[in-house]
């Protein structure tokens, strides 16, 4: 099932599923989802079940709705999103025994640096072989480990996971019968595993090994 885990300053406050064809988020006490502060509208936001998947629009908002930084009106959610609402945060993950309503094979993380943004993503539904091949591994995930995202986890349910952004150093964990790689895409020299230059293009990632990708760093590691 699709949810929406609410932090506030990196806390969690709480774990929302999306169990109805609509949820409402707002500082009034009848919206589903109530986020009391006042950067919040009384009707903020609300998110709607499509034949597309989950839907996020914002509602005439005061002071908008962001999903990675970027303000939107309409947004089709994917797994990895990190919806802002005033200071508060929705990270949309869907739990890997439940199929995504958009049958989407891959996920995205954003994060930014103090100094220079940029965007921990993924959406490649052109991923070769299938999940199938892989349910033998053990879950694992990925946690950013700098920049004001710092703290930010994502479960490696998919697929692939793109790291970075295009037309920027970047880099795919992909779930294969061996278990998770990391490639480095065409900036190779600017992605490290452990502060070392990867050895194979297809990197056989280990438990609490660190990959940087032009300044931010990522630790990936099984969940237990």
């Amino acid at each position: 099932m699709a949810q929406l885990t609410l932090t506030f300053v990196g806390r969690t406050v709480g774990v929302y599923p999306l169990d109805r064809e609509r949820l409402t988020i707002g500082r009034r006490p009848n919206n589903d989802l109530h986020i009391d502060n006042l950067a919040v509208s009384g009707h903020h936001a609300q998110i709607q079940r499509t034949d597309e998947g989950y839907v996020l629009e914002d509602l005439g908002s005061t002071n908008g709705t962001f999903v990675n930084d970027a303000m939107i009106k309409r947004h089709l959610l994917h797994p990895g999103d990190v919806v802002r609402i005033g200071k508060h945060e929705l990270l949309y993950s869907v739990q890997e025994d439940s199929p995504l309503p958009s049958g989407d094979t891959s996920a995205r993380i954003p994060t930014e640096d103090a100094s220079t943004t940029g965007t921990f993503s993924g959406r490649d539904s052109s991923a070769p072989g299938s999940l199938a091949a892989t349910t033998h591994l053990p879950p694992a995930a990925i946690r950013v480990l700098n920049g004001s995202r710092r703290g930010t986890e994502l479960r490696l349910e998919h697929l692939r996971t793109r790291l970075g952004r295009p037309g920027k150093p970047s880099a795919v964990i992909t779930r294969t019968s061996l278990g998770y790689t990391v490639t480095a895409t065409e900036y190779r020299e600017a992605v490290l595993v452990n502060d070392q230059p990867p050895e194979k293009d297809d990197h056989l990632l280990e438990n609490r090994d660190v990959i940087e990708i032009a300044g931010f760093q990522v630790e990936f590691y099984y969940l237990s």
